[in-house]
């Protein structure tokens, strides 16, 4: 009999299939509640329970509940930044101006986070806690943020005064002022936030000039 005849062959990946089918299960499910119920009132039986596995299977896959909160934010961020790129190219593709690009894609970047809200403060409330590990996961993901937005940026300001901080720099503080606009944000306030941001735009980046800016949900 042939290793192909007892159905041995497509051992490791049916194996394998059940195995990310799982983990996606853990995900989907601390995503839900993270984003319900917040990081620390979630429960890592909840998690289990919620996805439908034995109490240690989360601890088998991911180590902790804080590495479940890792490889969630690890995937948004990709997706982030894939979102990021593909907002340029559909504002490009229709004709837009560098700067009518930078607001398209902020715009739509700022909709994308609203909609995660939950789950982006759920892992800011245990930023205070991690461990150097995650801190280090933490920067490389925030300099990803960054890059991109640099990227975007650095095809839209001219003549930056040579006084200015860099442009490295100036999107840093902008992150963290956006960062406390999605902290204080309250359903209701879109616009006065979305002001707010352009006013920040306004004050830390050179641009060629300054288009019409239509608020946040436009």
């Amino acid at each position: 009999m042939t290793v192909s005849d007892d159905g041995s062959e497509g051992r490791p990946r049916a194996r394998a299939a059940r195995k990310d089918a799982t983990r996606r299960k853990l995900l989907d499910a601390a995503q839900r509640l993270f984003t319900e119920k917040g990081f620390f009132e979630t429960r890592a039986g909840d998690i289990a329970k919620e996805a439908g596995v034995a109490h240690g299977t989360m601890f088998a896959h991911f180590g902790s509940k804080a590495g479940l909160l890792l490889r969630l934010l690890e995937n948004f961020t990709n997706e982030r930044i894939e979102a990021l790129d593909r907002f340029s190219d559909e504002a490009r593709a229709k004709g837009a101006t560098p700067e009518e690009e930078f607001w398209s894609t902020l715009r739509e970047i700022w909709r994308s986070d609203l909609e995660n809200l939950g789950l982006i403060r759920a892992y800011a409330s245990y930023s205070w806690l991690w461990d150097n590990d995650l801190e280090a996961a933490h920067k490389q993901l925030r300099r990803a943020n960054r890059l991109h937005l640099a990227k975007l940026l650095g095809r839209v300001e001219t003549d930056v005064p040579d006084t200015w901080p860099t442009l490295e720099h100036r999107v840093a503080l902008f992150y963290a002022e956006y960062r406390e606009m999605l902290r204080v944000y309250q359903p209701g306030s879109d616009d006065l936030l979305w002001t707010h941001l352009e006013r920040t735009v306004d004050f830390l980046f050179q641009f060629s000039n300054k288009p019409g800016k239509t608020g946040a949900k436009a």
